[in-house]
Formats: structure tokens, C-alpha cells, sequence
């Protein structure tokens, strides 16, 4: 339209200036075509910010399902289930496959054979099957929960959320994981817990990926198999990267937290988390700065209201 505006007056304007005005008017509508573009993005940004997310109630996210009596790491029911008793419903699960390729809460093989027990020995040195799995209690007391076990608890308490911590970044480990994590609730009929499954990538590539095994619709980007330390121009990348992406989460380790990096957060949007803080002190000053801690606390829930 502009163009053809100029074209009417072309008689009215010297040949030399008519090139300059078409110049402009073509610059002034690259300019207009990138301002439309950044208009989509920005309601789009906009739309999602004023959606309800999984840390608007609560930014204390339990470690590993929480320390019970001294305790951490053991992503047992017991743990499970005193947290919540303690009022947490954010909860991070470290998740492995056993022999037989079934989900089991479980941070390590090698802590796993360290912290249960076993008469006979079994399985020294070999991941086990889900049935040797359930046998063996955790510091001989504490119940160790497979897959099955946390979709059914979130299913009983529609108020709980669950982040992965899957561990692996090798492509077809952790898509066996996540397709686990699909099937069974598709078999136990309770796909709408799904919703509430916080998807943590280790790498960028990642996301694509686990779409593709199912639409979650709710992810973290940690970054520490990415062995980031702070760098400045890095957390611009990431927080760019996430907003571009749909992930409103990033976590990375307390050590390297800057106000900084909280700043650029900020700016794209993203709430910052950081792992793992167990001192009072420190917790409390991270969530009056609006930070989520991963904490290995069950009693701190009410100061991340």
C-alpha cells in the first residue's frame, strides 16, 4: 500500500528522490514486518506468564522426596509421605531403570547397593530386576517406591507435583524413562497426573525429544551436566533458550548464583531455582529474593508460601 502510494506520486517527485523514497518505505516496512513479529512473541510471552504454574504457591521444592531421620537420598515412601505430611507438594525424584526396565525411585545404583541389604549378596555389582528392587529396604527400614507407586500417590493427592531427575543425558536411556513414565499412566489410567510431572532437561536437545514421547507441558531447565559456573553471557543464552521454548524454569547449582543472573531471569521471565540449600538462613534470603530452593528440608514449606 505504501509502495503503491508512491508509485501515484511518482510524477510529482524527481527520479533521483523517487529511489530514495522506495528505499525507505521498504526499509520502513521490514521494520514494520519485525515489530509485527515481535508483537506475536511478546503476547504470546504474555499469555503464558498469566497462566497458573506449578511454583506460583509454593517455591521450596524436597530434595530426593525429602530428609527423614538424618537421612537423604533415599527416595523411599517413607520420606515421601512425611513430607507431605510436613505440608511440602513440590517434590524432586531421582528416577532409574532396573534390569528389567522398569521405573524405580532410585538416585544410583551404587548408593542403592550401599544403603540396602541383601543376606545373600544378590545382585552385587548388577542392577537389579523391579522385584529385587522392592525387596531390599533402604537403611533396612525405609520402603523403596517404584514408578507405579509415585503416579498412584499423585493420583490419591491431586495437589502434588513431581520434578524428574532422570540423571541420564544418553538419548535412548532417558526416552526409555520417559516413555515408562507415559505407559504407566496410560495403564493405570491416570494420565491426567501427567499435568503435573515437571520435565527436567539436562541439555536443549532434550526438549524435542521428550515432545516427541509426549506433550508435557511443564519443564526445568537444570544445568548441571551442562557444568555451567556462572558465566554471565551463558545465563543469557539459557534464559533466552527457555523463553523462546516454552520453559519456565531454569535450576542451576547455589555456589554460582549472582544477582546478576537473577537480573537476566527476570528480564526473560523465568523463575530461577537454585539446588540444594539446606541452611535457614540461606533459604529464607533466597525466597524473600522470589528464588525457588531445592532443599533437602521438609520443614521449611511454609516459608515458601
Amino acid at each position: 500500500y505504501l509502495i503503491s502510494m508512491a508509485v501515484e506520486k511518482r510524477k510529482q517527485v524527481k527520479p533521483s528522490c523517487m529511489k530514495k523514497v522506495i528505499i525507505i518505505l521498504l526499509a520502513a516496512g521490514m521494520i514494520f514486518s519485525c515489530i509485527r513479529l515481535d508483537i506475536g512473541e511478546y503476547l504470546l510471552y504474555n499469555y503464558r506468564n498469566s497462566q497458573p504454574k506449578w511454583f506460583d504457591t509454593q517455591k521450596v521444592v524436597v530434595h530426593a522426596l525429602g530428609e527423614i531421620d538424618g537421612y537423604t537420598y533415599t527416595n523411599s515412601k517413607d520420606a515421601l509421605e512425611n513430607s507431605y505430611k510436613n505440608g511440602n507438594r513440590l517434590f524432586e525424584c531421582d528416577f532409574m531403570l532396573t534390569a528389567d526396565e522398569q521405573l524405580v525411585a532410585c538416585h544410583d545404583w551404587e548408593f542403592w547397593e550401599e544403603v540396602t541389604e541383601s543376606e545373600d549378596g544378590a545382585c552385587a555389582g548388577e542392577v537389579p530386576v523391579l522385584e529385587e528392587f522392592l525387596d531390599r529396604e533402604i537403611y533396612g527400614q525405609y520402603a523403596p517406591l517404584s514408578g507405579r507407586d509415585i503416579l498412584s500417590f499423585m493420583k490419591e493427592n491431586p495437589d502434588v507435583w513431581v520434578i524428574t531427575d532422570t540423571k541420564s543425558a544418553e538419548d535412548e536411556y532417558y526416552k526409555k524413562q520417559f516413555k515408562a513414565i507415559k505407559d504407566l499412566a496410560a495403564e493405570m489410567k491416570c494420565e491426567e497426573v501427567l499435568g503435573r510431572i515437571i520435565i527436567q532437561i539436562y541439555h536443549s536437545y532434550m526438549l524435542e525429544d521428550v515432545k516427541k514421547i509426549y506433550p508435557f507441558s511443564n519443564f526445568a531447565y537444570t544445568l548441571y551436566q551442562e557444568g555451567y559456573r556462572g558465566d554471565i553471557q551463558e545465563m543469557e543464552e539459557y534464559a533466552k533458550f527457555c523463553r523462546l521454548s516454552g520453559i519456565d524454569v531454569i535450576v542451576m547449582n547455589e555456589e554460582y548464583y549472582s544477582d546478576e543472573i537473577l537480573n537476566i531471569c527476570n528480564r526473560y521471565g523465568i523463575q530461577l531455582m537454585v539446588h540444594t540449600v539446606n541452611g535457614t538462613e540461606e533459604i529464607n534470603e533466597y525466597l524473600q529474593n522470589g528464588i525457588g530452593v531445592y532443599t533437602d528440608r521438609v520443614d521449611m514449606v511454609e516459608n515458601g508460601l
